[in-house]
């Protein structure tokens, strides 16, 4: 239904009905509209997890493109499934429901995924790609705030296209991690 239509008319009533439920059930549940978001998108996320994780097994043969295909996935997996208007809203909602336990399922999806990206790095450092002389969460941490402050603005704005957001999302992943790495040890 919030693929169909604008999350914002969608209500729980609607999709209580479509689901066979009482609206009562649902708010018991999710507990608001975008609880229920929220739930759906860590749902979705499994499936994207499962996607990194075999993308991690791959034989990656350069760093700065395997840490840009990471990204890639996460954006092409993202918009697979929700459209940019109800991505705002999952944002939204994920900051003003983050105590919520939908909205801290969210929030341990983000950590979840910047540890794949941890595990994306020392695989790379394992297959000699790259040196890590630091702390690799940190530098994970990074590298995936990068990524995600331009998923956020791709999905803030229309105006912004698939290409212009990953060739945008290339040139930062590559400036912030050469700078990185050769603080750390610099890319081999």
């Amino acid at each position: 239904m919030f693929r169909a239509g604008d999350y914002q008319a969608v209500t729980i009533e609607a999709i209580a009905r479509g689901a066979g439920l009482s609206p009562m059930t649902v708010f018991n549940y999710f507990g608001s509209k975008g609880g229920l978001l929220l739930a759906l998108v860590s749902q979705s996320d499994l499936l994207l997890v499962e996607k990194i994780e075999s993308y991690i097994r791959r034989d990656h043969a350069d760093a700065l493109e395997s840490i840009r295909g990471f990204s890639f996935i996460i954006i092409d997996h993202a918009f697979s499934y929700l459209d940019r208007k109800t991505w705002r809203h999952v944002h939204a909602t994920a900051v003003l429901e983050g105590q919520s336990t939908f909205g801290k399922g969210f929030l341990k999806l983000e950590k979840d995924l910047v540890a794949l990206m941890c595990k994306l790095l020392r695989v790379l450092e394992s297959r000699g790609l790259l040196v890590i002389e630091g702390d690799a969460m940190t530098i994970a941490n990074i590298i995936y705030n990068v990524h995600n402050a331009r998923f956020i603005e791709y999905a803030s704005s229309d105006d912004i296209s698939t290409v212009q957001i990953k060739d945008t999302i290339s040139a930062d992943l590559e400036c912030a991690t050469r700078l990185m790495m050769q603080l750390a040890g610099d890319i081999h």
